[in-house]
């Protein structure tokens, strides 16, 4: 476990986390069991019960940021093809870029599905794999662009589960798939080149090159978007920051 002042090697990188938005959500404790106690003393609570939510309340937020803070990574070091990751409870991290067989972006689930993003997929909740039996989050490492920029140049292909994905056949959902450099929808095969991705309002849609709509993308009915948007890609259709670009 470094820290700062340590003396880095020769050429590397590192990468601290300065804890300021971690930190700053500490500061949101305060006024807010402030507003809580202003509404139960303009709402007496009618049993002893009610009052001990109180004290329960803070107790559980201060766990919660507690623990944020002690599960996010605190630097990253750059030397080379390795990395070494480390957290302020002394537990690090390293491995070696060529050990990465791929990576993906992964599923928001819980909390992050509200606060993260609308999506499901988070473009910067991704996962690395080295062979199909260990994997690591990646996102929120400090440095994680510079991270994500050096494992883009490795050009490397999404980690696959076979016998359900390959790069040439995989599931979008029961009534759409990609075959090769078609997307199959309802039984119609539309070539890839020919798809366009757009969002208009608040919705992303996949269209032809006229405009005409295809299918509008519901994630909690879809997956394998990121494979979506890399075939895409793969074929010349930029998806912009619309799906979650490998």
């Amino acid at each position: 476990m470094r820290r700062k002042g340590d003396p880095v090697p020769p050429g590397a990188e590192i990468y601290w986390d300065d804890r300021a938005d971690t930190l700053g959500l500490l500061w949101l404790l305060p006024p807010f069991l402030v507003m809580v106690i202003v509404v139960l003393l303009m709402n007496p609570p009618k049993s002893v019960g009610e009052w001990v939510l109180l004290p329960a309340l803070a107790a559980g937020c201060a766990l919660a940021f507690y623990l944020l803070f002690r599960a996010s990574p605190c630097y990253t070091l750059l030397d080379g093809n390795r990395v070494e990751i480390g957290y302020p409870n002394g537990k690090t991290v390293s491995f070696s870029m060529d050990e990465i067989t791929g990576y993906r972006f992964g599923k928001l689930i819980g909390a992050e599905k509200v606060f993260g993003s609308r999506y499901r997929y988070s473009n910067t909740n991704i996962r690395i794999y080295f062979g199909p039996g260990r994997s690591f989050p990646l996102g929120g490492v400090p440095g994680y662009k510079t991270v994500m920029a050096r494992l883009r140049a490795l050009e490397l292909e999404p980690q696959w589960f076979p016998p359900e994905e390959c790069p040439d056949s995989f599931a979008i959902r029961g009534s759409m798939r990609v075959e090769g450099s078609r997307l199959i929808f309802r039984g119609e095969e539309i070539p890839l080149p020919e798809i366009r991705v757009k969002q208009p309002i608040a919705s992303t849609v996949l269209t032809r090159r006229n405009g005409e709509r295809i299918v509008k993308l519901r994630d909690e009915s879809m997956n394998n978007l990121d494979l979506l948007a890399w075939k895409l890609e793969q074929n010349g259709v930029s998806v912009g920051s619309y799906l979650p670009k490998l």
